[in-house]
């Protein structure tokens, strides 16, 4: 329902209709909309984290870069609900959610922009990058990854291949 009609725009009655559930029953496993908002943030922003800090540390970092894309794109594609709804509501979330749920989820997220920013800051130091400003080239990766998110999941490994050529391509260094 969140991702078809927006946090805001759905009920709880409507979500329970959905789940083909009695609301009461909706709210013996959430407490209130923002928390079920939460649970598909925060497990959705643990995925990912989880994901980036299993990497190598040794992994070349065009490499890591690459599998980072393709491993968010696959998640995209396993969880499109989550997914959509994670990218649509990204810039209510903070209003949506009580203060300490959202800092929960805010502490997710800012860890994984810190382990890609670490990632492209190692690509651009040991050469395998050019002079590139690793805060920039966070945004690209991020935006490009929010676009795809957006797209049908089908060939999620096509698509993630060409997004990895087109950001690696502007990165390597020549």
């Amino acid at each position: 329902m969140f991702a078809s009609k927006g946090f805001a725009g759905t009920t709880m009655d409507e979500v329970a209709a959905a789940a083909k559930l009695n609301k009461a029953t909706v709210y013996h496993y959430f407490a209130s909309k923002a928390e079920l908002l939460y649970t598909i943030y925060v497990e959705t922003a643990t995925t990912a984290l989880d994901m980036i800090q299993a990497l190598p540390p040794d992994m070349p970092p065009d490499q890591a870069l690459r599998k980072v894309m393709q491993a968010n794109l696959e998640i995209t594609a396993e969880r499109p609900n989550e997914t959509a709804v994670y990218f649509r509501e990204a810039d209510w979330v903070k209003e949506w959610l009580p203060a300490k749920l959202y800092k929960e989820v805010r502490a997710k997220q800012d860890a994984y922009f810190t382990e890609l920013l670490d990632l492209l800051t190692r690509g651009r130091n040991d050469g395998t990058f050019g002079d590139v400003d690793p805060d920039a080239a966070l945004q690209v990766v991020v935006g490009a990854l929010s676009w795809a998110a957006r797209r049908p999941a089908s060939g999620t490994a096509d698509v993630s291949t060409r997004l990895a050529d087109a950001i690696l391509n502007g990165l390597l260094r020549r």
